[in-house]
């Protein structure tokens, strides 16, 4: 049945299965015409007669009147950066008409929804009580890390709660046990990406971290895992990551000129991570490109606009996110902004691959990826294409960087900390040469340090939003279809019931527990989620996170300068980074890098063939990556 208003321009379509299940509400608006006083507003439903609605009508003149007081006052109530946000694109960019009457149909519309229709009542999740009509929980978040006020109402309110977010209902996951529901009970009905408009923008759901669950995903993942990120070609790049550790090294000698000094750590790891990401991906790290458009850039323009522009514009808020219904209302300055992000991005990205084509003209294909996807996959679409490239990029050059940070910081906080695993790496390598990858598995602290750094700093605190495809049960509680499911993996990795003392830094707790596998069996640190969509990236970052803590230490006495002893913000983009850069004292324990010493070059050592995520021989381990699924 339907109901018609606004001369035509709004449909509201109502359907059930069966006469006895809920009817679902639909709201639709093909055209948006300009709104003028002389039309009459239908307003949904004062009764139902005879499964029809009849449907009373006012005046738009009086609904404005009605509205405009409440809504004046309800801008001026809300936080400063939210009204701002209000007043900058409801205010400036729309007919204030037109937005008061969406208002007015959302309002109507949840009355409907929950009033107008009869149906068997649902076990749901609690809901967070304070949440208002039409906004929902909003004005409860304002902090603008939710991960952390989700953990606070994961304290009051039990592991799993429910959140209205404008006209979205979430249901929140805070425990490993539930998270394991989700990633892998639930896969089938719980595995779409809800994105926002930023993110969707940005990505156009062509990467594999964002791309929805089905054959494309599987193709992506497959490609990326099995001439990249898998076992067999990590191994092949270990010359390209040492290169980079040796690079980082002699950095920091070079600004300490042969004393002990200050030192940036973010920006030693930033020019070692990002030159080290273009050469596994394009076989160098062009230091000029020509950008049709932009003009020419540097390498580190380009790393500006490949990794760091796109970090600052995917976490940009769209009111409309919260309500889709209105998703037909412009909001062109956000809109502006992250797709000159993303243009400027594609084309960078497609000169880097059109150079790549070229040089293939003249020299025979090598092992690097944009050589292997330009050979072997040439029937992807130029989108699919650039993404696929672009990808393993911004991860490379992010989240192992972040993870770094954050363990290095600790680490000179702590000084019997680290000392204790400078004397672990002597013990290992002695005073003449300088750490390897060989040597990883019998550095036990250090692995713990490493999965300590993960569970207390999780590069990624809150996983995208999972829409719920049809309803079912986490926890015992019914989900219904069209929600969305947030998985806080801060709150996971900080759950007090698995947890002693989780706000503190501890990698004793994480020392020797061999079940610590990071999300493939065990869910209690899911810093890299579970499941199918496990991120693909880790047993790279396994391979680099190590290995920068383990060089800096063996090579420099970390110590932290006043002002930065004390409890570090966080920051969050896409990934946690720490609010300032890790500014260090260094004093060199050694005169210069030390030389590399003998490594395992025959694959049959199996000492130099175990994953540090989970301890287990890399021969066990598909070919196609550990730990990541397809």
């Amino acid at each position: 049945m339907k109901c018609f208003g606004l001369s035509s321009c709004l449909t509201v379509t109502c359907a059930a299965a069966t006469p006895s299940a809920r009817p679902r509400i639909k709201l639709t608006v093909p055209k948006v015409p300009r709104f003028s006083t002389s039309r009459r507003l239908v307003l949904l439903p004062p009764r139902r007669l005879n499964e029809k609605f009849v449907c009373r009508a006012m005046s738009v003149d009086t609904v404005i009147d009605a509205m405009q007081p409440l809504y004046a006052k309800a801008v001026t109530s809300l936080p400063g950066p939210l009204a701002d946000l209000v007043r900058n694109t409801l205010g400036e960019q729309l007919n204030v008409l037109g937005v008061l009457l969406a208002f007015v149909v959302i309002f109507v519309s949840f009355m409907l929804s929950a009033r107008a229709f009869g149906g068997e009542k649902k076990n749901l999740p609690p809901s967070i009580p304070g949440g208002l009509p039409i906004l929902g929980n909003m004005l409860q978040m304002t902090d603008k890390r939710p991960h952390k006020t989700f953990f606070k109402w994961a304290q009051e309110h039990g592991p799993i709660f429910h959140v209205k977010t404008g006209s979205i209902n979430n249901v929140v996951i805070n425990s490993a046990d539930l998270a394991k529901e989700v990633m892998v009970t639930n896969f089938d009905s719980i595995s779409t990406r809800r994105m926002t408009t930023a993110m969707w923008i940005l990505t156009e759901k062509k990467m594999v971290a964002m791309s929805d669950y089905g054959d494309e995903h599987r193709m992506l993942k497959k490609m990326v895992v099995g001439n990249l990120l898998g076992i067999t070609t990590q191994r092949a790049n270990r010359g390209i990551r040492e290169d980079a550790l040796n690079t980082m090294i002699d950095d920091i000698f070079k600004d300490l000129k042969g004393t002990e000094g200050m030192v940036d750590i973010r920006e030693c790891i930033k020019y070692a991570l990002f030159p080290f990401s273009m050469r596994q991906v394009f076989g160098y790290a062009p230091e000029k490109l020509f950008v049709e458009g932009i003009g020419e850039l540097g390498k580190w323009d380009i790393f500006n606009i490949l990794v760091i522009d796109p970090l600052k514009h995917v976490i940009e808020v769209d009111w409309r996110n919260f309500f889709p219904a209105l998703s037909w209302v412009p909001n062109s300055a956000l809109e502006t902004r992250v797709k000159n992000t993303h243009d400027r991005k594609l084309k960078v990205v497609g000169a880097l691959i059109e150079e790549q084509r070229k040089q293939l003209q003249t020299r025979e294909p090598t092992k690097c990826y944009a050589d292997i996807v330009l050979t072997e996959f040439p029937n992807l679409s130029p989108i699919l294409l650039k993404h696929s490239i672009w990808e393993p990029i911004i991860e490379s050059a992010d989240t192992t960087l972040v993870t770094s940070e954050w363990a290095l910081y600790e680490i000179a906080k702590d000084p019997k900390m680290q000392e204790r695993l400078y004397s672990e790496i002597i013990s290992v390598t002695g005073n003449k040469r300088m750490v390897t990858e060989d040597d990883l598995p019998n550095l036990p602290l250090l692995e713990a340090i490493v999965k300590e750094t993960l569970r207390h700093y999780a590069p990624v605190t809150l996983l995208p939003p999972r829409y719920v495809s049809a309803d079912v049960k986490i926890g015992g509680y019914d989900i219904p279809k069209d929600w969305d499911v947030l998985i806080n993996i801060y709150g996971i990795n900080w759950d007090p019931k698995v947890w002693k003392n989780p706000e503190v830094w501890n990698p004793d707790r994480c020392l020797g527990d061999k079940s610590l596998d990071l999300g493939i069996k065990d869910f209690r640190i899911l810093s890299f989620g579970g499941g199918k969509r496990m991120c693909a990236g880790m047993t790279q970052a396994f391979a680099i996170i190590p290995m920068n803590i383990a060089a800096i230490v063996q090579h420099f006495e970390l110590t932290l300068p006043p002002n930065e002893n004390v409890n570090a913000q966080d920051t969050v983009y896409l990934t946690s980074h720490k609010l300032h850069p890790l500014r260090a004292f260094a004093r060199p324990r050694v005169s210069q890098r030390l030389p590399k010493g003998q490594t395992s070059s025959s694959l049959d050592d199996s000492s130099s063939q175990r994953c540090p995520a989970h301890g287990s021989s890399l021969q066990d381990t598909p070919a196609n990556g550990c730990p990541a699924k397809i």
